[in-house]
């Protein structure tokens, strides 16, 4: 294969990337703590960079295409909107190192794999157990 684009997202390894559903957006994260919106219509550009204090393990697009994403850390679930800078929900789970969306029904639920607890599944909009 040959590359197409070839550019430094961050300044130590890229952990976890993501494409979102509808727009032309690439999510990175890094062991450099910082999560990084690229937009390829732009040429990569990066359009928004978010430091979240915390090694992120592993960053997903919510699926519905709303604008927000989340990350995974050893301190839980960090819900963020793309339009702000700020953390919107941050879920405590403690020893959290990946995650995934399904849709069950008509509800978004969110699995959860976690270094020493069993996996979880929770309702998205709700944030409850299941």
């Amino acid at each position: 294969m040959e590359d197409v684009k070839t550019f430094k997202a961050h300044d130590d390894n890229v952990r976890s990337l993501d494409i979102h559903p509808t727009k032309p957006y690439l999510l990175s994260a890094s062991y450099d703590k910082r999560i990084k919106v690229w937009n390829w219509e732009k040429g990569w550009e990066c359009v928004k960079t978010f430091d979240t204090q915390c090694l992120i393990y592993e960053v997903k697009f919510v699926p519905t295409g709303a604008g927000y994403f989340t990350g995974a850390s050893l301190s839980g679930l960090q819900i963020w909107n793309i339009g702000s800078s700020q953390c919107e929900f941050e879920l405590d789970e403690g020893m959290l190192l990946s995650f995934d969306y399904v849709t069950h029904g008509d509800r978004l639920q969110v699995i959860t794999g976690h270094i020493d607890n069993p996996v979880r599944v929770r309702d998205h909009q709700e944030r409850t157990h299941y």
